[in-house]
């Protein structure tokens, strides 16, 4: 009796092991290292990933599908979600994500919004948002640039316009080029008005603006950097093409 009381004791043990082996991994399965599987990548960068993913959100009254937009350090748990879409799109005027740059772990894109509804325009906003998925803080979130005129009474006018071109350095810095499209309108037709900024810890410059820049010219030398996690950058300059000379100036 002895004997088979060991047994079975024994052999609940194994029962009991296996039930919480099995548990474990059940709660490992659900929160899978980043990116999923199943996942679109827009961006890789040997230490983070950015990518799309179909998600079901219960909503008030009903599930909701969206596609969502988000960042992770790579291999890591967990992500930062950057942007959502609707599926369908709804009919009223929202936000939009775009134009995701991608260094080491720092992201950088646009957010832009049209306000109002579809019968009445109540004004725009254009952000360039610069975010460190290693933790998710937001490192900047500013205008585009600085409208041609102030808005009139209750609108609201953030921003010169959509991004054409955007970098990002390791550090959090960026530049871009956006399309001015207050001062493009006020030109003949046809002319297109650009302005290049810069954002880093000396804070936010234009840096060119003008009919005459490529607005494909823009483009990031790391100059010396240091290659082991993390990512440091030294010395970085950001360069564009004006009248059809070379143009740049250091990101810090």
């Amino acid at each position: 009796m002895r004997r088979l009381a060991l047994l079975a004791f024994c052999a609940l043990s194994l029962i009991s092991t296996a039930q919480a082996a099995s548990a474990a991994q059940a709660r490992h399965r659900a929160v899978p290292s980043c990116p999923p599987a199943h996942a679109h990548v827009l961006l890789a960068d040997p230490h983070a990933v950015v990518y799309t993913i179909v998600e079901h959100i219960k909503g008030q009254y009903e599930v909701e599908t969206e596609l969502a937009t988000r960042g992770c350090v790579d291999g890591r748990k967990g992500s930062y979600k950057l942007a959502q879409e609707r599926i369908p799109a709804p009919l009223e005027p929202g936000g939009l994500t775009r134009d995701f740059a991608l260094n080491g772990t720092m992201v950088a894109y646009e957010e832009s919004a049209a306000l109002g509804d579809r019968y009445e325009s109540l004004g725009t906003e254009y952000h360039v948002v610069v975010r460190d998925l290693r933790t998710g803080r937001v490192l900047h979130d500013i205008p585009t640039g600085v409208p041609l005129r102030a808005p009139k009474p209750h609108e609201t006018k953030v921003g010169v316009g959509n991004l054409v071109a955007l970098v990002v350095t390791g550090d959090g810095a960026a530049a871009w080029i956006a399309e001015d499209y207050g001062r493009s309108t006020s030109m003949s037709p046809g002319g297109l008005f650009f302005d290049v900024y810069a954002v880093d810890s000396s804070g936010t410059r234009l840096l060119a603006a003008g009919t005459d820049i490529d607005p494909t010219s823009l483009a990031l030398s790391a100059g010396t950097m240091n290659l082991t996690y993390p990512q440091v950058v030294a010395g970085t300059t950001v360069y564009w093409t004006e009248a059809g000379k070379a143009s740049s100036t250091p990101l810090y």
